[in-house]
């Protein structure tokens, strides 16, 4: 494999020869914003992954080199990964890094498990121990036909063996955030480097949606990708029971059955579902919407964090990464995902005043820059003490 040494931009000093790892490349969400950054970090770093569609990646760095497992040429593996979550463990333990001194895996599932040498440092950062193999194995076993479940859960066992090991094979291990730590600590039985929190941006203009004139002028927001555990069924439920307006943007496999319950109790789904967003339309509707509305347990959550960057108060669940970082001044928060507790929590919203200007000034502190400036630090850091222990000999994790 040809490599290029990299070079950032504040400096044409050469440093070690980087390669960045992911999951997979067909979406895009919270997570793809920290390959974002390390792409800024590591401009001429090859990115390798299982499958690649190019359609729904449109952020990716012109020019990318992306390396692709065979999964890539399976027919429907691009857009259906999750048929091939069994797979994952013997498609990363393939790819060769031997041409690399540093190799940065970003990962929820199976990156973290690819096999380097002695002289390599890898360094994982954990978007959270796989959800469906830990925290929230019950929930994805009921998803399928009750037939198919005893089959799942003997796949389940025989992938959190593996993940238990795969776990151990990084030598630097950085969560997203505290409760990504505690599960690491409590699925793994690994300690792990302080939490990093993940980078937050916002588009520096708003622009108004083509149909600005046909929305509410007051009205919840919630978005992101429509799956079962984001929970906009619960959302959907709790604005119609206080009679507010809601948006929905995204998309997603949900998309059709949510707006089949939007019909149902708000008795149209006109306008509630606006679909893909544009950057700049995501502000303003940051900027326009009464609160945003996330009632699922997120690892982090950088959607909460985008919310308040635009000065936008967010109803949140107490246990998501992101509430880490905010006040009782900036969110509500859930005790649980419950309509009756999101109900409570829109009421809440409408009884209090909100210092927009305020919660957008406290979330300035989180923007990227901030996660750029500490990973490169990081980084270094740990570079040298990985170099040192090459010298006399002794190599390890770095906890």
């Amino acid at each position: 494999m040809k490599s290029t040494s990299i070079t950032t931009p504040e400096s044409s000093a050469a440093l070690p020869k980087v390669a960045l790892v992911y999951d997979r490349l067909n979406s895009s969400g919270g997570a793809e914003k920290v390959l974002i950054e390390l792409q800024k970090l590591y401009p001429d770093a090859p990115l390798y992954t299982s499958v690649f569609d190019a359609d729904r990646t449109p952020w990716l760095a012109p020019g990318s080199q992306v390396h692709t497992s065979w999964l890539q040429y399976v027919p429907g593996a691009r857009r259906r990964h999750q048929w091939f979550g069994w797979l994952m463990p013997f498609l990363f333990e393939l790819f060769d890094f031997s041409a690399f001194d540093i190799v940065i895996s970003v990962s929820s599932e199976a990156a973290k498990g690819i096999l380097t040498q002695p002289h390599q440092l890898h360094v994982n950062y954990l978007l959270t121990p796989t959800r469906y193999l830990w925290s929230h194995q019950e929930e994805y076993v009921q998803q399928v036909p009750f037939f198919f479940q005893p089959l799942m859960r003997a796949v389940i066992a025989w992938l959190q063996r593996w993940d238990r090991v795969a776990a151990q094979r990084p030598d630097v291990m950085i969560p997203i955030s505290r409760v990504v730590q505690e599960r690491a600590q409590q699925y793994y039985g690994r300690q792990t480097e302080p939490p990093l929190y993940p980078p937050v941006s916002l588009a520096a203009q708003a622009t108004a949606p083509a149909n600005e004139s046909k929305l509410p002028q007051k009205f919840f927001f919630t978005w992101g990708r429509h799956v079962a555990y984001k929970q906009f069924d619960t959302v959907i439920r709790a604005v119609a029971a206080v009679r507010g307006s809601l948006i929905i943007a995204g998309e997603g496999p949900q998309t059709a059955a949510l707006q089949s319950l939007a019909e149902q109790v708000f008795g149209a789904a006109d306008n509630i579902f606006v679909g893909k967003i544009t950057d700049e339309e995501l502000r303003w509707y940051l900027e326009h919407a009464e609160a945003t509305v996330f009632p699922q347990e997120e690892d982090f959550g950088i959607v909460m964090l985008e919310s308040v960057l635009a000065g936008c108060p967010v109803i949140a669940n107490e246990k998501s990464g992101a509430t880490e970082l905010l006040t009782s001044k900036d969110a509500v928060f859930l005790p649980d995902s419950s309509v009756e507790s999101v109900v409570s929590a829109l009421h809440e919203i409408g009884n209090n005043s909100w210092e927009r200007l305020d919660i957008q000034r406290r979330a300035r502190q989180y923007a990227g820059v901030r996660f750029s400036q500490e990973w490169k630090r990081q980084l270094e850091g740990h570079w040298e003490k990985h170099t040192q222990a090459l010298q006399t000999g002794v190599k390890g994790n770095y906890e």
